[in-house]
C-alpha cells in the first residue's frame, strides 16, 4: 500500500487546493459561526488526508481510523453573496488510502469542484483492482505499471499549460477555477488589472499552477500568515504589477515547494 502513497497524494493536491478556496474560513468573516465550522471541518480533513499527503510524518501525526463525517459551508457563486452548506460526506476508511481518495472525489462533487473523467476513473479502477486481492492476487508488476502511468499521464496534464495572447482577457481570468477572490474584493477590476498585467508576469510558472487568493488589503497580513494557505498565493486588491512580480520573486518558488510537499 505504502507504494501507491504518491500516486494518491498528486491526485488529491490539485484537487484540494481547489477546496480550499471553496471553503477557506476568510469567506465567513461576517458569519463567526460558520467560519468557525470550516475552520473546524477543514482541519479534520486535513487530519484525514495527512497520511497520504505526508506519509514520512504518520509516527509524529495521530492517525484517524474511524468512518468521520464532513460538511462545508460554500462561499457562493462569483457575484453571489449567498453561502450554502453543501451535503455532509462520509469518510469511512480514512487509514485506507484509495477508499479516502474515493471519499475525497466525492467531497469535491458536492462542492462544485470539477474532477477530471480521467482521474476518477482511475482511482475507481484501483479500488476494484484492490478489492480483487482480497480474493485473488495479481502481479504486483502490473499494478505497478499502471500505478506508474497514472501518476505519469496525471503529471503531464498538469505540466502541459499553455498560454498566449488569447488568455488574457478578464472574462478569462475569471474563469480561471484557481483563482478566488474574497467576497470584499472587486473581482471585475482584479480580472481588468490581472488581463493586461499577468503576459509580463511569467504565468507559466504559476498562473492555473497555482491557487490564487485576492484578499482586502487590511486582511492580507492575517491572511498570508495563515498556515491553511500553504501552496497558495496570497495578493491583495491594492497591489500594482510591480508589487506582484516583487511577491512572486519573494514567494513563488516557496509556495511551488509547498504544493509539492
Amino acid at each position: 500500500m505504502a507504494k501507491h502513497v504518491p500516486r494518491a497524494a498528486a491526485l488529491i493536491k490539485p484537487y484540494l487546493n481547489k477546496v480550499v478556496l471553496q471553503v477557506h474560513p476568510d469567506f465567513f468573516v461576517h458569519d463567526a459561526s460558520k467560519k468557525k465550522h470550516n475552520a473546524q471541518a477543514l482541519q479534520q480533513l486535513y487530519d484525514v488526508l495527512h497520511p497520504i499527503l505526508r506519509p514520512q510524518q504518520q509516527e509524529t501525526h495521530k492517525k484517524q481510523s474511524d468512518p468521520i463525517t464532513l460538511r462545508f459551508f460554500r462561499k457562493g457563486n462569483k457575484g453571489q453573496q449567498q453561502q450554502q452548506q453543501a451535503p455532509s460526506v462520509v469518510f469511512q476508511a480514512p487509514g485506507d488510502v484509495w477508499p479516502t481518495v474515493q471519499d475525497f472525489f466525492e467531497l469535491c462533487d458536492h462542492l462544485a469542484v470539477p474532477i477530471q473523467p480521467s482521474d476518477r476513473q482511475a482511482v475507481r479502477d484501483t479500488v476494484a483492482h484492490l478489492r480483487q486481492r482480497l480474493h485473488r492476487h495479481p502481479a504486483r508488476s502490473l499494478q505497478q505499471q499502471f500505478a506508474d502511468a497514472l501518476y505519469q499521464e496525471h503529471h503531464r496534464h498538469y505540466q502541459n499549460a499553455n498560454h498566449n495572447e488569447n488568455t488574457w482577457t478578464p472574462t478569462a481570468i475569471l474563469r480561471q477555477p484557481l483563482l478566488m477572490c474574497h467576497p470584499d474584493v472587486d473581482q471585475d477590476r482584479v480580472a481588468t488589472q490581472f488581463a493586461q498585467w499577468l503576459p509580463h508576469l511569467e504565468p507559466a510558472r504559476w498562473w492555473g499552477i497555482l491557487p490564487t487568493l485576492i484578499v482586502p488589503e487590511h486582511d492580507y497580513h492575517r491572511a498570508s500568515d495563515n498556515t491553511s494557505t500553504k501552496g497558495i498565493l496570497v495578493l491583495h486588491d491594492a497591489m500594482t504589477e510591480k508589487d506582484i512580480r516583487a511577491y512572486l520573486g519573494q514567494h513563488l518558488q516557496q509556495k511551488l515547494r509547498e504544493r509539492s510537499e
